[in-house]
């Protein structure tokens, strides 16, 4: 699911998908991030 995204998720983190996963994942808001191809900036505003 996530390979697609591999460059979001290196340009995101400095990191491989490997060393990633090898580090424990990612958390579900640095995921959804990777995966609509944004960039992550340590928080994600929530809206309710």
């Amino acid at each position: 699911m996530i390979e697609p995204h591999r460059e979001q998720a290196k340009k995101n983190h400095y990191q491989s998908l490997e060393r990633l996963a090898e580090r424990g994942g990612l958390t579900w808001d640095e995921l959804v991030c990777v995966l609509a191809d944004r960039p992550w900036f340590g928080t994600m505003k929530i809206e309710k």
